[in-house]
């Protein structure tokens, strides 16, 4: 046997090792866990989460109500129990989770939503095996007391914000949709055809590629990861005036419909003339993300950078009063709050 060949079988049976450990990582290998310091943006620290890592916790069964109200009992382990074990972050520092799919489906837990990160569990496993559906893939993310439309499965990436230790000091800014940047879309009250693609609102407010969070008027506050598949999406006008979302290729549970306003960082859009019952929901979302004490006054902006402040008094009514500026004023542009 000439020591040519000997050398050839050697590197052949390393191979066959290395393809065999390859496959074997393919098998067991779970999600991308990634952690974002909010007082570290460019800080991204990503960790590896294997199947076989999950089933390490002790196993814990979860009973939820499916869509017709009938109770599944799933097996799985806590979400936060595998965050905390592998970062050291507890349920306090977070701010935001985002869970995204291959498919490009993705999930948002912020804002009201966040104390439901202590009833989420990925789930490997159902009592009932036989109902253990193959897109479920290998795990399965699902919360407890939410909406099946926040479930992932087979997650590809769970991306943790970390609460920052500073307090925002921005200001805040808002649009109306048929006014000032977006006077070239058509507002509900001029059709009840039209159809805006987001990513055009996003481009128009200078946050194109930006997350965005939708208001609804059963009180849904949902955000949204921008990515192939929010780029696509379409708003439409529903009969009662609201709006709806459309588009090629939209899986049905990221099609939020009900909508009256949509926000992107610390910019907000007034999709149409809100309702009483919109006004409650929307004046609690903006004082859910001002400090308690804040101090602040508007400014209506117009072309030229033209700035008249005007004064409000109380965390009630504010909605109206900007109405009522707006009218007063119609060459205005947005309407800037200021925090002082």
């Amino acid at each position: 046997m000439s020591y040519n060949y000997i050398i050839i079988l050697i590197l052949t049976f390393i191979m066959a090792i290395g393809l065999n450990e390859l496959k074997s990582q393919d098998t067991s290998t779970g999600f991308i866990l990634e952690v974002v310091d909010m007082d570290e943006a460019s800080q991204v620290l990503r960790y590896n989460i294997a199947f076989d890592y999950i089933r390490y916790f002790e196993a814990d069964t979860i009973v939820v109500k499916d869509k017709n109200g009938n109770p599944v009992t799933w097996i799985g382990v806590p979400l936060l129990s595998v965050i905390e074990e592998k970062t050291g972050i507890n349920f306090n520092q977070i701010s935001k989770l985002i869970t995204t799919a291959p498919d490009g489906y993705n999930s948002v837990i912020s804002n009201e939503l966040l104390p439901e990160l202590k009833y989420a569990y990925l789930v490997y496993g159902l009592a009932d095996e036989n109902k253990w559906l193959k897109k479920y893939g290998q795990v399965r993310l699902i919360f407890k007391n939410v909406r099946e439309m926040y479930f992932v499965s087979n997650p590809e990436k769970i991306i943790v914000y970390k609460r920052s230790e500073q307090q925002t000091s921005g200001n805040m800014r808002f649009y109306f949709l048929g006014r000032g940047n977006l006077s070239g879309f058509k507002s509900v009250e001029d059709s009840s055809k039209a159809g805006i693609k987001i990513d055009d609102i996003l481009l128009k407010i200078n946050l194109s590629g930006s997350n965005f969070t939708l208001l609804t008027a059963d009180s849904l506050q949902r955000e949204y990861f921008y990515n192939d598949i929010t780029q696509k999406m379409e708003l439409k006008i529903e009969n009662e005036g609201t709006w709806k979302i459309t588009g090629k290729k939209v899986p049905v549970g990221l099609r939020t419909c009900r909508i009256f306003y949509l926000q992107s960082d610390n910019i907000g859009v007034f999709l149409k003339s809100l309702s009483d019952e919109e006004i409650i929901l929307w004046e609690d979302y903006l004082h859910a993300q001002l400090p308690d004490n804040s101090d602040f006054q508007f400014e209506v902006v117009s072309n030229g950078d033209k700035k008249i402040p005007f004064l409000h008094a109380g965390k009630t009514g504010i909605y109206k009063s900007m109405i009522t500026i707006l009218d007063q004023n119609p060459e205005a542009v947005y309407i800037e709050l200021i925090r002082r």
